[in-house]
């Protein structure tokens, strides 16, 4: 590829990366639409530095030309979007501690499961007990909980999906002010990873795997988990996407310190979080 070219890929998949996120309420990636979502962003975001003149527009053939030709993209069999060869998960942070120890060593920590913010983590809901003290007295109802064996040397890695939900910037980057660092992972035989189920209701006889199914009102975190025995999980930092809230400093030392330990890494530094907390709504 010729420097344009290079230029052009990065672009692409910064676009591909951004907007295709936003379509949470599909599990199954269809790619990033080329005309409504990677063509626009480009246009919108980049007019000027592809080429020396700001009147200057992607098209839709060169957005397909880069993609045929890239080890990162690819064109979808109808012709009209774009995907990732490799999905792209993000992982929000604010505490720029971690945040070093996730550019520096391309690595993710992986915790105990007692240790995660649910604290029903692992239990599962058995039966309902109704009980009348005095006949004038209302029912008690409790709930009994039972916690399914768990190897204790378990260890979650948890990552998201989605990047456009405003919850999650708010939870885990502490509103905005923190960043989304976007990952490859790969697969290994010691390693498994898997999309976290949604339930509201536990059934004891169905479920196999307790810490890949979490209740409904966690959907929004459209969560993938990586259960291992290790304390950290490797991964290929591709992109980090800035918090539109971080402080000017901070974003200036986040971009420069990125520069330093590689390049190669794409920068989102003008990002604005749009996503409703509903999943009735597709951007």
């Amino acid at each position: 590829m010729t420097e344009k070219e290079k230029l052009m890929e990065r672009l692409i998949y910064e676009a591909v990366c951004v907007s295709l996120h936003y379509r949470v309420k599909n599990d199954k990636d269809e790619g990033a639409p080329i005309s409504s979502n990677v063509k626009s962003y480009i246009n919108e975001h980049y007019k000027g530095k592809i080429i020396q003149n700001t009147k200057y527009e992607v098209t839709e053939a060169e957005i397909l030309d880069i993609s045929s030709k890239s080890k990162m993209l690819q064109v979808s069999l109808c012709g009209i979007a774009i995907l990732l060869k490799k999905p792209v998960y993000f992982k929000f942070r604010d505490n720029f501690e971690f945040i070093n120890d996730i550019l520096l060593n391309n690595r993710l920590h992986a915790a105990k499961y007692t240790d995660l913010n649910d604290p029903y983590e692992g239990r599962f809901k058995l039966s309902m007990e109704t009980k009348q003290i005095l006949p004038e007295t209302p029912l008690l109802k409790r709930t009994t909980f039972k916690i399914i064996d768990i190897p204790k040397n378990a260890k979650i890695c948890a990552f998201s999906k989605s990047l456009n939900n405003i919850l999650l910037w708010t939870h885990y980057a502490n509103s905005c002010t923190g960043v989304a660092i976007g990952f490859e992972i790969n697969k290994s035989k010691s390693t498994e990873i898997q999309e976290v189920e949604y339930r509201k209701l536990f059934n004891m006889n169905e479920i196999k795997q307790p810490l890949f199914i979490k209740d409904l009102v966690w959907e929004y975190e459209k969560e993938v988990r990586v259960i291992s025995k290790r304390a950290y999980i490797p991964i290929k930092v591709k992109i980090v996407i800035l918090g539109q809230r971080m402080k000017h400093n901070e974003r200036k030392n986040m971009k420069k310190l990125i520069s330093i330990i590689n390049k190669n890494i794409i920068v989102v530094d003008d990002y604005f979080c749009k996503m409703s907390p509903s999943n009735d709504i597709i951007y």
